[in-house]
């Protein structure tokens, strides 16, 4: 065989390699799943991060219409999520809270389990991060549907 030849071979195998290497690789993707819902219409979000599909990062932001929470929602993430359930969890909170301080200005960021047990290192549903500045909630309240009740549970700790 001759050097051409051996040259042309090789890089047919090289390419054919690193196509079926691809193939193998889950696609990235970045989707909007989930829904916002304010006394019973949509609520459209803000998408942050969508420049790149690979990078685990963007997801839906929106705030809810009376107390103005921050949540924020990764892409692909299925559910709906009521704002105002949010509110009147929210609204619950006396105005002389002393049990609690810092909960009212909790923002809420709804991540997939796999973050939250590489991050947090824990299974549960619901963690605080270290400076009690953000309460990282698992899809999976989301999918289920139960966001509205650990909303309940959460600001109705500062009872």
């Amino acid at each position: 065989m001759n050097t051409l030849m051996m040259t042309s071979l090789f890089l047919a195998f090289a390419l054919l390699n690193t196509l079926s290497a691809r193939a193998d690789e889950p696609a990235c993707r970045e989707e909007s799943l989930v829904h916002f819902t304010s006394q019973g219409k949509e609520v459209e979000s803000k998408l942050i991060g969508n420049d790149d599909a690979c990078d685990q990062f963007g997801g839906n932001l929106v705030y809810t219409p009376k107390s103005n929470r921050f949540i924020f929602v990764n892409f692909n993430i299925a559910g709906t999520i009521d704002l105002d359930q949010v509110d009147a969890a929210f609204a619950k909170i006396p105005a002389d809270n002393v049990n609690l301080p810092w909960i009212s200005e909790v923002d809420i960021a709804v991540v997939t389990k796999e973050w939250l047990k590489r991050v947090h290192h824990t299974d549960q549903e619901a963690v605080l991060n270290m400076t009690n500045t953000i309460l990282f909630v698992s899809e999976v309240v989301v999918n289920e549907g139960r966001f509205g009740k650990l909303m309940e549970e959460f600001y109705g700790s500062a009872l």
